[in-house]
């Protein structure tokens, strides 16, 4: 049952962070494949300075697996309104 609950957060959570980054305007999708907790999105700006922005606030993320690809994952302990803190800050800084 925990586990359940587990991959419950994980799932709505990546999900959710996926979605809302791609209405920035600044990410594609890279693939059209189901996933769990961790997603990769095209990067429109570059890796570097959405690196520095995320860890401005503390966020370690966006790592690169692939020229301008960038891998996100989400686990249990993340909620929609870190989400949307960290895709409030990334639109304000206009990266």
């Amino acid at each position: 049952k925990g586990l359940r609950e587990v991959n419950e957060l994980c799932y709505g959570g990546a999900h959710y962070f996926h979605d809302r980054l791609l209405e920035t305007g600044l990410f594609e999708k890279a693939f059209d494949k189901p996933f769990l907790k961790e997603f990769t999105l095209r990067s429109l700006i570059p890796v570097e300075k959405l690196q520095d922005a995320l860890m401005l606030i503390g966020v370690f993320g966006g790592v690169e697996v692939e020229k301008g690809l960038v891998n996100f994952c989400v686990t249990e302990k993340v909620s929609r309104e870190n989400i949307d803190a960290v895709v409030g800050y990334l639109k304000e800084q206009e990266v």
